[in-house]
């Protein structure tokens, strides 16, 4: 029997009801438990402590014996379905989609561009992602740990480690140094949230506008204020990118009027529990981990 080991970092009790829901009502083909960890040496809002977090989800996963771990963020809401179909997508990484909260809401799938170095958010290339839509899967460079499926062999042989933000990029980077599969399910949609409210990676079809300033100029994007700098490059939301373009502000480099069809979009398939005879209602052996722990976190 399959044994997968969910695993969500958090701090300062952050865990939202939304993200318990959503996981405790998923069904799965096998043996589940799910870790809360609360895991924080470094004091205050510390980046390295994401690290330390999944260097012990991967400490607990090789260590345990499981087959998998699926990082499960904080702020994340999953869709019925998501842990069996990351589970039954053949790869080694497996990435659900959700909206990146920090700058532009674009999506988290990176497109893969070689072995060297990550691409940039799907968001940015419009053909590329409707294809991903219609398709439901696509090969990626990353990234996002918000809702990521870790197969036991990536785990023993790719370690996280630390870099300017947090693990998702390094990790990502190393995957394609060894040239290890990762796939985007474009087709499993979590939510995402910020302030309060839920974000979704395809308002506006998904697509981000990459713009060129023509002047300087401050806007609003979701309730932020972001400084446009004359002769820089930006990615933001189309709705806004079209006003500004409008008003002179500044130049849309791609083209945000290709945005897919939502009826055009693949929907993962929702497992039914009729139709398996196997599956069952996760009921997974919750726990918090708070004590400090020995371990990979250099």
């Amino acid at each position: 029997m399959a044994r997968l080991l969910i695993f969500t970092p958090t701090y300062d009790n952050l865990l939202r009801s939304e993200t318990v829901e959503s996981v405790e009502t998923q069904t799965f083909n096998g043996e589940v438990d799910w870790i809360i960890n609360e895991e924080n040496p470094y004091p205050g809002r510390d980046m390295r402590n994401v690290c330390v977090q999944f260097q012990r989800g991967r400490q607990m996963t090789l260590e345990g014996g499981y087959d998998a771990m699926l990082s499960v963020e904080h702020d994340m809401t999953l869709p019925p379905g998501a842990v069996q179909n990351l589970w039954n997508t053949d790869a080694p990484v497996v990435y659900a989609a959700y909206a990146l909260r920090h700058g532009s809401t674009v999506i988290n799938l990176f497109r893969k561009e070689g072995t060297r170095n990550i691409g940039m958010s799907l968001s940015l290339f419009p053909d590329e992602l409707k294809r991903a839509r219609k398709q439901g899967t696509i090969e990626v460079s990353g990234a996002g740990f918000g809702c990521t499926l870790f197969r036991r062999s990536v785990l023993e042989t790719v370690p996280f480690r630390f870099g300017e933000y947090a693990p998702d990029i390094p990790f990502a980077v190393d995957c394609l140094h060894r040239n290890i599969l990762q796939i985007g399910r474009a087709d499993i949609t979590c939510g995402h949230f910020h302030n309060g409210i839920e974000l979704n990676p395809w308002r506006g079809g998904g697509v981000i506008a990459r713009v060129l300033a023509l002047q300087d100029v401050n806007i609003n994007i979701e309730r932020e204020s972001k400084p446009l700098k004359h002769g820089r490059y930006y990615s933001i939301p189309i709705d806004v990118a079209a006003e500004l373009q409008r008003a002179g502000y500044v130049q849309v480099m791609n083209n945000i009027e290709n945005t897919t069809d939502e009826r055009e979009v693949a929907v993962a398939p929702v497992v039914q529990e009729r139709e398996m005879a196997q599956v069952r209602k996760i009921k997974p052996r919750r726990r918090k981990v708070t004590a400090d722990v020995s371990g990979d976190h250099h």
